[in-house]
C-alpha cells in the first residue's frame, strides 16, 4: 500500500511504530506499547537503499534519528522480541527536502567509461569537484548550508557530449533562502566557474517545492502467541 501523508496533519501508524515527525534531517517515531502485557525489547534500525544507516537497542517508548540526508527515503524497522516469539513493523518515509533537478554540459572535459560505474574513483571524484568548485561561487550562507548538508548535490547520470552530467540539488525546508534562490546562486556559480568550460545553453535546473509531503509504506508481522507469553 502507498499513500501520501502530511506529517503535520496526521500521525501515521503502522502497526506499532507511528510517525511522529519528519524533517530535513530528522525523522523521529513513537511506539504503541499500551497492550503489551508483559515486558518486550524493542531495537529500532534505520536503513537507506537496503544499507542499515543505525540501530537503537531497547527502546523505550520514541526513537529519533538525525543528521539524515535531506530529501532521501529511509526504511525504519522496530523488531519487537519477548520469550521466543518476534515480530516486526516497518515503515518507508522520505525526509523533507525541495529538489531540483539539473542538468549540466561540460566541454573541456574528457569523457571516460569510469563516469558511468557510480562506485568508482572518477566518478566520486568529478561528483566531489563538481560540487566543490559550484560552492566557491556561493554566499558564504549557502556554503555554509552545503557544508552541514542542508543543501546536498548528487550527481545521478553521466553520459558523453563532451561530458553531459545530470544531477540533484536538495535543498532542506528549514533553509531560509528558497529554492528559487539557490537555483540561482547555482547557475551564476557555473557561470563564474574557473575550472570548468559550461555550456550554458546545455544547462537547466528546474524543481518544486515538497517541503511536507511523504510517501510511505509500511509492512507489519504480528507477534505469534504462546502459552506462557501472551504479547496481544
Amino acid at each position: 500500500m502507498m499513500m501520501v501523508l502530511n506529517y503535520k496533519d496526521t500521525l501515521f501508524s503502522s502497526g506499532r511504530l507511528k510517525l511522529k515527525l519528519v524533517e530535513s534531517r530528522v525523522i523521529h517515531v513513537t511506539l504503541d506499547t499500551n497492550d503489551v502485557s508483559v515486558q518486550a525489547t524493542y531495537n529500532v534500525s534505520l536503513s537507506n537503499d537496503n544499507a542499515l544507516v543505525q540501530t537503537l537497542t531497547n527502546v523505550q517508548g520514541t526513537a529519533k534519528f538525525t543528521r539524515l540526508e535531506v530529501a532521501t527515503f529511509y526504511e525504519i524497522t522496530v523488531s519487537i522480541s519477548n520469550c521466543d516469539q518476534q515480530g516486526t513493523s516497518s515503515l518507508k518515509v522520505r525526509t523533507a527536502g525541495n529538489l531540483l533537478r539539473g542538468r549540466t554540459a561540460i566541454t573541456n572535459l574528457n569523457f571516460t567509461e569510469a563516469f558511468q560505474n557510480k562506485n568508482s574513483a572518477k566518478y566520486k571524484e568529478l561528483e566531489q569537484n563538481f560540487t566543490a568548485e559550484v560552492k566557491k561561487g556561493f554566499s558564504t550562507t549557502l556554503q555554509n548550508a552545503l557544508e552541514i548538508g542542508e543543501i546536498v548535490v548528487k550527481i545521478t547520470n553521466v553520459s558523453r557530449g563532451s561530458v553531459v552530467m545530470d544531477y540533484i540539488i536538495a535543498v532542506a525546508t528549514n533553509l531560509r533562502n528558497s529554492s528559487e534562490t539557490v537555483k540561482n546562486a547555482f547557475i551564476q556559480s557555473l557561470n563564474n566557474t574557473q575550472l570548468y568550460d559550461i555550456d550554458l545553453q546545455r544547462t537547466t535546473i528546474e524543481g518544486r517545492e515538497m517541503p511536507h509531503k511523504h510517501f510511505n509504506h509500511w509492512l507489519h508481522t504480528a507477534l505469534q502467541t504462546s502459552r506462557n507469553c501472551i504479547l496481544y
